[in-house]
């Protein structure tokens, strides 16, 4: 459930109003994902699928567009976790250890290295 602000869409119950009440978003939610800046947010369903919506101008729900979304978009299957530091790219690890990473800035942030607008397997190299 969520209620307030919603010019992007983050409340995620299919519109852009406003709202005062709570309102329902989905149902076997395991957990959620919200960030304090950017207005995007994530849940996890119970079967491990993992959803994103709310503002998406630098197309960090992962659907591949920078549009933003009211509704939830699904974005990944068996999912343990998902990161998203406001305004920077979003990462998640599935359950068998694979990173993913897309929108905001990739790289070096102070060149705002490179935004993706779709998911991009990383590879961590081990021994570090």
């Amino acid at each position: 459930m969520g209620l307030g602000h919603n010019e992007f869409g983050e409340l995620g119950d299919g519109t852009f109003n406003d709202s005062l009440m709570p309102v329902r978003i989905m149902e076997n939610v395991a957990s959620v994902y919200v960030s304090s800046r950017s207005s995007t947010n994530f849940l996890i369903t119970t079967s491990g699928a993992l959803y994103g919506w709310g503002c998406n101008s630098r197309g960090s729900i992962g659907n591949g567009t920078n549009y933003d979304s009211s509704f939830p978009v699904k974005i990944l299957d068996d999912v343990a976790v998902v990161f998203n530091e406001d305004f920077a790219a979003v990462y998640a690890i599935t359950n068998d250890g694979v990173l993913y990473a897309w929108g905001g800035y990739i790289g070096e942030r102070e060149n705002f290295g490179r935004v993706l607008l779709s998911l991009t397997k990383l590879w961590i190299q081990s021994g570090l």
